[in-house]
């Protein structure tokens, strides 16, 4: 697979969240690694670097506290585990607030995933200028709408919840819309990163040929 087109089902990867119970079965870690290849491909050791780092901060994503509860189908009131299994009541699961330690790594990995699709989207702006200047600024623009969209609004989300009862990654009531939001432009660098795949700009330098020897 050419590049551009790994690092968008890397980037593809981080920006689903698709749980079974509390795992996320596409894993960022993974989608993190596919991006950190897809940098080295085009020799950008800092995104790739950076991409590592993001990769093993977002272990703290994989896994979220839970608990399951039995809620009345009518009222919505939380029974008992007695009551609910006596009136044989389904349960739910619940995801509990995060705090501590585990909230603190899960505001870096966002930080540092922030910066890692500045640094990617930068040093691929660098190399469509010299041939595509529109294409350029359309990646030079999306680093702001990442920022802007997709990482500040976490970093707010997570700043309230904090100050209350705890951080609720997943949900966040009403807040959590605000956060919706932040797909959008990683929707586009997807887009974007599967379009330019073929440019010559977006592929790995041919390697030197050898001279002929006698």
């Amino acid at each position: 697979m050419r590049p551009l087109p790994l690092m968008a089902v890397g980037v593809a990867i981080v920006g689903v969240d698709l749980r079974v119970d509390r795992f996320d079965l596409l894993l960022d870690p993974v989608g993190w690694l596919l991006v950190a290849e897809g940098a080295r491909r085009l020799s950008l050791r800092v995104p790739a670097l950076l991409a590592c780092v993001a990769a093993v901060l977002s272990v703290a994503e994989v896994s979220l506290p839970y608990h399951l509860q039995r809620v009345d189908p009518i009222s919505g009131a939380v029974l008992s585990e007695a009551e609910g299994v006596r009136r044989n009541v389904a349960q739910h699961l619940v995801f509990d607030p995060v705090s501590g330690a585990h909230l603190v790594l899960l505001v870096l990995a966002m930080v540092v995933a922030g910066i890692t699709l500045w640094a990617l989207l930068e040093a691929i702006e660098a190399r469509a200028r010299p041939t595509d200047a529109r294409r350029a600024d359309q990646f030079r623009g999306l680093r702001w709408l990442v920022a802007a969209l997709w990482v500040l609004p976490f970093l707010l989300v997570a700043a309230v919840q904090a100050s209350g009862d705890g951080f609720d990654p997943v949900w966040n009531d009403g807040l959590g819309y605000i956060a919706l939001a932040g797909m959008v432009p990683l929707a586009v660098v997807v887009i974007l990163l599967v379009s330019e795949s073929g440019k010559r700009w977006a592929l790995p330098a041919a390697p030197a040929l050898r001279p002929l020897t006698e």
